[in-house]
């Protein structure tokens, strides 16, 4: 599913020469960071996966430095883009990191599935994003093709301190990385990094060309600049594009009903949308009424409203207090172990297997259903 943006043509009217927009693809999910399912904001973990500042946009870091990550009420203004947004992804330097390690990295990162990428191979992609940030001087953004293996790093400047600017580049992805190893698959076949810091592990000087990149990982130039490196800088950005050709389209929301829909491939949960994962809350709970078994199976015989990318990883929480591994059983108002799920998919809910069911009892949960890549 995808929502139409907008490409340029200019015409001839009166004498006049007018730019007309025309339908155009951004194959960036959740590109003005307008939904997040799992929090509005958290303190970023060192050296594990999940930090999401926006859903499909992840933070990545080893290191001193410490960030707190979050969907932001920022975005800049209509005078400024010529659309009306209200988001972005901010990282908030809370622990300095001004002397980096070679093996250090703090990373934004937004991955694609083969499936996505893979069509696009050989054709002029134009990537755009508007970026705020405390610091000035060289940045970085770079592509990562990690089966083929190859990288691409682009240096742009940021030229004025916490004020919004557009940055803008085209590539064409090496028809010859399908055949090296660039598959057609819901796997990660492509990686876009928005680095505020890295160090030389992860640097190389080329830029704006596709290079081999076997065995390495490369963020960014040894140009960038440490973002990391003051309590005082923050890092923002928003309205990411990835089109195809060569020209910088105005960035145009998806419909809200439609950015949740492929925002739902790769995570989904039972609450309201605002709600965080282990909330205790009703709202959006589940009931369901019969224990199948003696053992205590429950078949909540339930679809998600999307079909997932793979098998997703289920977690279960109790409406009461927000417990994870538990549902509530309303009959008893007793908290009840989860032991096990059965009979996994990527169309719906499994069988539940709960310690202690009554049988008849009526159980109460909530979930979520995470298959990112």
């Amino acid at each position: 599913m995808r929502a139409n943006t907008l490409s340029a043509e200019s015409l001839e009217l009166g004498g006049d020469t007018i730019t007309v927009f025309q339908p155009n693809d951004n194959f960036i999910i959740n590109g003005d960071m307008g939904i997040a399912q799992r929090y509005t904001s958290q303190a970023a973990s060192e050296g594990t996966s999940g930090n999401w500042l926006a859903d499909r946009f992840e933070f990545l870091e080893t290191g001193a430095g410490v960030v707190t990550v979050s969907q932001f009420a920022d975005a800049p203004t209509f005078a400024e883009s010529g659309v009306q947004t209200k988001n972005c992804a901010k990282v908030d330097v809370t622990t300095a990191d001004a002397s980096l390690a070679d093996a250090d990295y703090n990373v934004i990162q937004y991955q694609f599935e083969g499936y996505d990428i893979q069509p696009l191979v050989g054709q002029p992609l134009t990537l755009s994003f508007w970026i705020k940030a405390t610091k000035t001087g060289t940045s970085c953004v770079a592509f990562k093709a990690p089966n083929v293996p190859g990288a691409y790093m682009h240096e742009f400047t940021i030229s004025g301190s916490d004020v919004w600017q557009k940055v803008e580049l085209t590539m064409t992805i090496p028809t010859s990385y399908v055949a090296a190893g660039l598959l057609y698959e819901n796997s990660v076949q492509l990686r876009v990094y928005f680095p505020l810091a890295a160090g030389s592990t992860y640097q190389q000087a080329t830029t704006d060309e596709w290079i081999d990149s076997s065995g390495e990982t490369w963020m960014c130039t040894p140009n960038q600049i440490n973002h990391m490196d003051n309590t005082d800088n923050n890092y923002q950005i928003t309205n990411v594009k990835l089109e195809l050709g060569t020209t910088a389209t105005p960035f145009v929301p998806r419909l809200k009903a439609q950015e949740i829909a492929l925002c739902q491939r790769y995570f989904e949960k039972s609450y309201n949308l605002w709600t965080v994962p282990g909330a205790s809350t009703t709202t959006g709970g589940n009931p369901w009424t019969v224990v199948k078994t003696s053992a205590g199976q429950y078949h909540p015989f339930r679809g998600f409203a999307a079909t997932k990318r793979n098998t997703p990883t289920l977690a279960i929480y109790s409406v009461t207090g927000g417990s994870s591994g538990y549902v509530r059983d309303i009959d008893a108002a007793a908290d009840r172990v989860v032991s096990g799920t059965g009979n996994a998919n990527t169309k719906g809910l499994p069988t539940i297997s709960v310690t202690g069911a009554v049988l008849n009892n009526r159980i109460l949960f909530h979930w979520t259903a995470d298959a990112e890549l």
